[in-house]
């Protein structure tokens, strides 16, 4: 509602008694009455209407009884004010303020009523105040401090927040007394602010600003940064009649932006310095960022892989399987994903890796993003085929050892009984030419069974200290030889090449063996290198090669132009009986052999092929600071003695018969026995014994070695010879007796024997 002024009776009488010097006669007053644009009219003391002009003629006569009613109200002292609200005849009720006068009116004392409309007036009145209501509303509950100065520069209006805000008074504050309350600085916090400065004061010196910042310094307050817009106010003439300024505190809007700053900044180190690949991506799979792990990685530039899809960077046969599980995580059906897949490399190759993945909130709760991390498994992958692999060749060389033991014994009988066979033809020629190429093939497969136990590295060595490259020169003629004219071979050594602990012979039988491959991988010819280098093994090189182990190394590369190896079998060359040639052209134990030997000397053998391009071997091997040892002569073996008497152990029945065979062809007396308890109790019935030649791994719970200790600890001195398909190094007693390898041959028998009963001639390992 409009506010209504009101007027006691009084005022209005004395506001009309000034009229009543020009209203002196009847026509007077009904001249003044009928020149007001407004309602007049006038009363007799009676109560009567006795004139009335235009305006109060188009009043309603319920709007004439209500003023009668009034002024008869107001003789009696009961109105309360002189504004009546009054029905307009075909415009409804409005408001009217009414002023009452004292004239004289055709010889009457009467009351003149004047009727203004203050309709409009009032309503304007009382929008003005629901205006000034409603902004001192909106100056309180603001939380933006408010501030005004009027033409003077005085602090005339601040709503309450400002007043927290700087500690002010609650009555205007002058200019000069602004700086009484607090201390205003600049944006640093430390430097005072002149006065000069206060974005208020700029707008009352006429200038308009935009998020000025400043703080501020309330006494015996915490400091608060404030963000201050501020202009100079200007009526309607242009005059300047003060100016307003807007405060936000925004301290702790700071203080929250730094400690986000600083949690992205942590988060976005985390991100950064994380060992692993890092994927941040809307829920549509769309990279948002990526760490530079990733792009290290992929091969790829960051800043490329932002805005494209992540599956683009998956193999295309796995992107649907990672996209079911990735909307299994968005729809809440799991909390994590974690599953193998495959990356794309840019250069078209795939890399194996594990892939994490999980939900991270933003700070808008309908927002969220995609935290994918992707861990490299080509190591653990390699370690993985590494290690299978080599259980796989540890398998075969246990199963290729054991076959070649059997072999060996089987091998043994057929060599002796065909030597005896050939020495009972005589000279029967035409018969004995049958017998020679049987004699051959089985020392054939005692060559193959050599090889086998190569490959188990059971095989027996003897090795020394040799320098590398006078190995390779010696070598670089009969291997040219060996591969014909159409082959150029090439050796390369190193000045600065140690030395190595190896069997010189088992060595040059590799290298050989390698450079007959080449040959038969170049068919229309090209180049062999033969290549000695010094090389550091480290601690990756060792991870990344089961065998391998640290330290100076010196490093026999075999580098060929041929046609390559086929990748089906690149992992399997090393295994026994795989083969690159056609059939009937190999046995597939050449790398085998080679591979064994390599290792049981404790080195490693690494290949390098690429196919159409060649193939490289190159073989590891741990350099020695010993000095060279020079070759030993070929030993020379004492005469067997006349007659002598031999106790041969053997669980074979057929090889006991065999070694019998041999001994009593060579003149000796010859007891047997099928184990080391039965040998033990026929040495106690024989008069005299010279020889115990026994089998290594027998039944009944003792071993040669065991069973000679025992036949010493009753014959003390007595020749104990030792024989076995498997060699000395598959035993943990090594070299406590003389050792004769299966398959042997009666001279190789007859050689180890007299080697034994020579009286002071150590003993000596006879050879097949």
């Amino acid at each position: 509602m409009a506010v209504v002024v009101l007027l006691t009776a009084a005022t209005i009488c004395l506001s009309y008694n000034n009229r009543r010097k020009v209203l002196a006669s009847s026509e007077d007053v009904q001249d003044y009455v009928d020149s007001l644009p407004e309602a007049a009219l006038v009363v007799g003391r009676d109560g009567s209407i006795t004139y009335m002009n235009r305006s109060a003629q188009q009043l309603s006569s319920t709007a004439r009884n209500e003023l009668l009613a009034w002024l008869k109200s107001a003789n009696n002292g009961k109105s309360a004010g002189n504004t009546v609200a009054l029905d307009q005849a075909g415009a409804g009720q409005g408001e009217f303020e009414i002023d009452v006068g004292c004239v004289r009116f055709r010889g009457r004392p009467s009351w003149l009523l004047h009727v203004r409309d203050v309709t409009d007036r009032k309503r304007a009145e009382r929008q003005l105040t629901d205006q000034k209501t409603l902004l001192e509303a909106l100056l309180q509950s603001t939380t933006d401090g408010i501030v005004t100065c009027d033409e003077r520069g005085v602090l005339s209006l601040f709503n309450e927040v400002t007043r927290e805000m700087h500690g002010l008074p609650q009555t205007p504050l002058p200019a000069d007394a602004w700086g009484a309350y607090y201390d205003l600085y600049r944006a640093d916090g430390s430097t005072p602010m002149p006065m000069e400065e206060i974005p208020l004061f700029r707008a009352f010196n006429g200038e308009q600003l935009e998020d000025a910042l400043m703080v501020i310094a309330p006494a015996s307050q915490q400091r608060r940064t404030v963000q201050c817009s501020a202009q100079p106010l200007i009526d309607a003439e242009g005059r300047k009649i003060g100016a307003m300024a807007s405060m936000r505190d925004i301290t702790d809007t700071l203080r929250a932006e730094r400690a986000l700053r600083e949690s992205e900044n942590l988060l976005r180190s985390a991100f950064n310095s994380a060992a692993h690949c890092m994927v941040l991506a809307d829920l549509d799979g769309v990279i948002v960022n990526v760490n530079q792990q990733l792009g290290d990685f992929l091969g790829c530039e960051q800043a490329a892989m932002l805005g494209k899809p992540f599956s683009g960077f998956i193999a295309a046969e796995q992107r649907g399987d990672v996209a079911r599980e990735l909307e299994a995580l968005i729809a809440g059906r799991k909390e994590t994903v974690r599953l193998e897949i495959d990356c794309v490399h840019a250069d078209a190759s795939t890399l194996p890796c594990l892939l994490s993945a999980g939900l991270a909130r933003t700070g808008e709760e309908s927002v969220s993003r995609l935290v994918l991390q992707l861990v490299d498994l080509s190591a653990t992958k390699q370690a993985e085929h590494m290690y299978y692999r080599a259980q796989k060749m540890e398998a075969v060389g246990n199963l290729t050892g054991g076959v070649a033991h059997d072999f060996n014994n089987i091998l043994g009988i057929v060599i002796g009984y065909l030597q005896m066979l050939k020495k009972r033809l005589g000279d029967k020629e035409d018969l004995a030419k049958l017998i020679a190429p049987a004699l051959t093939a089985a020392h054939r497969g005692a060559d193959l069974t050599g090889q086998l136990l190569a490959f188990s590295r059971k095989q027996e060595l003897a090795p020394r200290v040799v320098d590398p490259r006078e190995l390779i020169c010696e070598l670089e003629t009969l291997v040219q030889r060996t591969l014909g004219a159409n082959v150029s071979v090439i050796t390369q050594c190193a000045d600065d090449v140690g030395r190595i602990r190896v069997d010189k012979s088992q060595l040059e039988s590799a290298i050989l063996n390698l450079a007959i491959n080449a040959r038969d991988a170049m068919p229309d010819g090209g180049k062999l290198v033969i290549s000695t280098n010094r090389v550091f093994i480290d601690e990756r090189h060792a991870r990344e090669h089961k065998d391998a182990h640290t330290g100076q190394h010196v490093c026999i590369s075999v580098s060929d132009t041929g046609v390559g190896i086929p990748e089906e079998i690149r992992d399997k060359i090393f295994e026994p009986f795989v083969t690159t040639k056609e059939v009937g052209k190999g046995t597939g134990l050449g790398l085998s052999m080679v591979y064994g030997f390599v290792r049981q000397t404790g080195g490693h053998i690494h290949v390098y092929t690429e196919t159409g391009q060649g193939t490289c071997f190159r073989i590891y091997l741990p350099e020695t600071d010993d000095a060279v040892e020079e070759s030993a002569d070929v030993e020379s073996h004492a005469p067997l003695p006349a007659k002598a008497s031999v106790l041969v152990v053997e669980d074979d029945p057929d090889l006991r018969q065999t070694a019998r065979m041999l001994l009593e062809d060579m003149g000796m007396t010859v007891y047997t026995a099928e184990s080391g308890p039965a040998a033990l109790v026929a040495l106690g019935s024989l008069p005299s014994l010279d020889l115990l030649f026994t089998d290594m791994v027998m039944p009944g719970g003792m071993n040669g070695h065991e069973l000679g200790r025992a036949v010493r600890a009753q014959r003390p001195g007595i020749p104990v010879l030792l024989t076995s398909g498997f060699p000395r190094d598959a035993f943990d007693n090594g070299r406590e007796y003389p050792l004769l390898q299966k398959p042997y041959s009666q001279e190789a028998l007859a050689a180890a024997i007299g080697d034994c009963l020579t009286i002071d001639s150590p003993p000596a390992i006879a050879a097949v």
